[in-house]
């Protein structure tokens, strides 16, 4: 499954595309697609920290609040992703994703949108779950 966030600018975009969660409960893993003018990335992005259905509960309190930010990441990584919000509606998507090999990479983006595209992308994440607040997590 997937979940996209929708902004209204074609050259600042996210997707967690085929989205899977660990049949332990321990976290998940995604295809992640970012695009933050001028650089994009694809990244096989795993997430364990915080459970995904603590992270949705943080994007529907920044959401329901209009402020605070909501983070998902890797206990023993550096790579996140971070959504923060402002009184003023912005909604600020930011991240560090890493690959440590032979070479090692990193790219810090970030971008900013309208909390109004919120909703959808969060209910695109609660579909992973079959509706649910991930009660397997």
């Amino acid at each position: 499954m997937d979940a996209r966030l929708s902004t209204f600018d074609q050259s600042n975009a996210l997707a967690m595309r085929n989205i899977e969660l660990f049949s332990d409960g321990s976290g998940g893993q995604c295809l992640l697609d970012v695009a933050s003018h001028p650089f994009s990335a694809q990244f096989s992005f795993i997430f364990d920290t915080p459970t995904l259905a603590e992270f949705i509960q943080q994007l529907n309190a920044i959401y329901a609040s209009l402020c605070g930010q909501a983070k998902l990441g890797q206990q023993h990584e550096d790579s996140y992703l971070l959504f923060q919000v402002n009184r003023q509606g912005h909604l600020t998507v930011s991240g560090q994703l890493n690959v440590s090999a032979e070479h090692w990479q990193n790219l810090k983006f970030s971008f900013s949108t309208d909390q109004s595209v919120l909703p959808s992308f969060i209910s695109e994440l609660e579909a992973v779950c079959g509706g649910q607040l991930c009660n397997s997590q």
